[in-house]
């Protein structure tokens, strides 16, 4: 095994994680779904819902995910310019919520173009360096950054999806 094959299983781990707290497979025990399209929707309401003030609901989580991780793939793996894909990032004041299935086509297809282009990248392709906000890190350090960062928001989806559970909506 070769850190290639180590970003390969963390990609696929992480996503799990997110895919598990999503369905709530969790508490349940339900048989995690193995890609966002296959879970079932969520209300809009509880897309939209923030457990206080200022704090971001599970929507905005979800397509946050898919964006930064669209836009480390574009701009750090493939070197190509990123667009946004509902022309404004999730926590913009005022952005207008994608619907459900758009989000989870957006973790889905960021998900394979990522997976796709990590395959075709060589050990020495990983040490180079690339552009993070005006810092640079090496290429392997950031597929990292993909990994922790979905598992990060996994893990406040998870909560907030606790916090609905616990006032009787699901």
């Amino acid at each position: 095994m070769d850190i290639r094959d180590w970003i390969q299983a963390g990609l696929k781990a992480s996503r799990s994680g997110l895919l598990r707290a999503l369905q709530g497979s969790v508490a349940t025990g339900a048989a995690p779904a193995q890609t966002a399209s296959e879970l079932p929707e969520l209300p809009r309401e509880q897309l939209l819902w923030r457990p206080a003030p200022g704090s971001h609901g599970l929507g905005q989580l979800i397509w946050h995910i898919a964006d930064a991780e669209d836009r480390l793939c574009c701009t750090a793996i493939r070197q190509e310019p990123f667009v946004r894909r509902f022309g404004a990032r999730a926590f913009d004041p005022g952005a207008a919520l994608p619907a459900w299935q758009d989000l989870m086509d957006y973790l889905d297809s960021t998900r394979m173009r990522t997976v796709q282009a990590v395959a075709g990248l060589s050990l020495a392709d990983l040490d180079a360096e690339r552009d993070f906000y005006g810092h640079p890190l090496p290429l392997g350090i950031l597929l990292q950054q993909i990994i922790y960062h979905e598992a990060y928001h996994a893990g406040q989806i998870a909560h907030i999806l606790g916090m609905i559970r616990r006032e009787g909506w699901v």
